[in-house]
């Protein structure tokens, strides 16, 4: 039988700050109902279903709950008063951005009662990571409450869809209550229009280095001089083994220090 939502745990499923008024949610229903509507859009995050084991029996309630200030939406799992220990409960979504955000931080809180309850969250990059990873705490990204302490944040890279596996493990007579993941999402940060702003710093950074090459060449042909003529020295004087004497008709090459060659317009002694 589901139960109606105590007034705890409304508030951890809507009551998210200041602009509370603002929150909407979506009830998506027991984990049965997920499955047969595997796709659950709140705001602009997608929450697809992937997989669940343990006795689920309905009297569950999934809540994804999008509160617009705070820019986060929160995924509850209500009504576990009925499912008592020893047991362990799993359940696999996948969440996607349909913006330009990234997931910022993702937080993980439990109410429980009875005995021992820990409540395990495992966040993957990749879905190959969650079929890979299968035991409790084994996410690349990992959170864990006991007995309802005090929950627990994990701070994100840019990534704009996650993979996660919520895992809840009674031992005899434990009980929890809810359990609430709260997903905080940022603008697009550096770390993603780095990738266009490194791509145009390298083109101007190819630019810039054609820019000394061309710039060297030139100085370079200056140097050279007209060609045929001696390079310049910038002021330095050297001594040339072959020079070039010129004559009305022809261009005689001498040595230097040997006597000058006869030829038009010049007489030999």
């Amino acid at each position: 039988m589901r139960r109606l939502l105590c007034p705890t745990v409304v508030a951890a499923v809507v009551m998210m700050g200041a602009g509370a008024a603002q929150a909407t949610s979506v009830f998506v229903g027991s984990v049965a109902d997920w499955i047969a509507n595997p796709a659950q859009v709140s705001a602009d995050k997608t929450f697809t279903y992937i997989a669940s084991s343990g006795g689920w029996t309905a009297d569950e309630l999934v809540t994804i709950s999008s509160n617009i200030p705070q820019n986060s939406e929160t995924l509850s799992l209500d009504g576990l008063s009925d499912y008592i220990g020893p047991q362990n409960l799993m359940l696999a979504y996948e969440v996607a951005i349909s913006s330009t955000d990234v997931f910022g931080t993702i937080s993980l809180d439990q109410d429980f009662s009875g005995a021992t309850a820990i409540t395990y969250k495992d966040i993957f990059a990749s879905l190959a990571d969650l079929q890979a990873n299968p035991l409790p705490g084994s996410g690349t990204w990992a959170l864990s409450v006991i007995d309802g302490a005090a929950g627990s944040t994990v701070a994100m890279p840019p990534l704009q869809t996650i993979w996660v596996r919520d895992t809840i493990t009674l031992s005899a007579s434990g009980s929890v209550l809810s359990v609430s993941n709260t997903i905080v999402q940022v603008p697009e940060p550096n770390g993603m229009t780095a990738t266009a702003g490194l791509a145009g710093s390298g083109v101007l950074l190819a630019w810039m280095a054609s820019r000394r090459r061309i710039r060297a060449f030139a100085r370079q042909v200056r140097q050279m001089g007209p060609l045929g003529l001696e390079p310049r020295t910038n002021g330095l004087k050297v001594r040339c083994s072959n020079q070039l004497s010129y004559g009305p008709g022809q261009i005689v090459p001498q040595e230097s220090g040997a006597a000058t060659a006869g030829g038009p317009g010049r007489g030999g002694s």
